[in-house]
């Protein structure tokens, strides 16, 4: 169980959260339609398409800080084959 909610000024002092933009993420499983729904969903809000894990074609069930840090400014849609790991609870 986690103590508390997680605070941006856990991650970065660097951006406000009144810089924050808006942010979906699609936690899902392979085979699951989830690429059709991340696609509507780009088109529907105009939100970027966003790619977390470190690299391609590695492990995608851990979610990659560097890339949220990177991109927490904008509006994005993000799908990906995770599980409730303690780290991506966290995040």
């Amino acid at each position: 169980m986690l103590d508390g909610l997680s605070k941006l000024s856990d991650f970065s002092t660097e951006i406000t959260a009144e810089q924050l933009g808006r942010h979906l993420f699609i936690a899902c499983v392979p085979k699951s339609a989830s690429t059709f729904l991340k696609n509507l969903l780009v088109n529907l809000t105009g939100f970027r398409d966003l790619f977390t894990v470190y690299a391609a074609g590695q492990n995608e069930h851990e979610i990659y800080l560097p890339t949220l840090r990177e991109f927490a400014d904008l509006d994005t849609v993000t799908q990906q084959h995770c599980r409730a790991s303690d780290a991506n609870v966290h995040l």
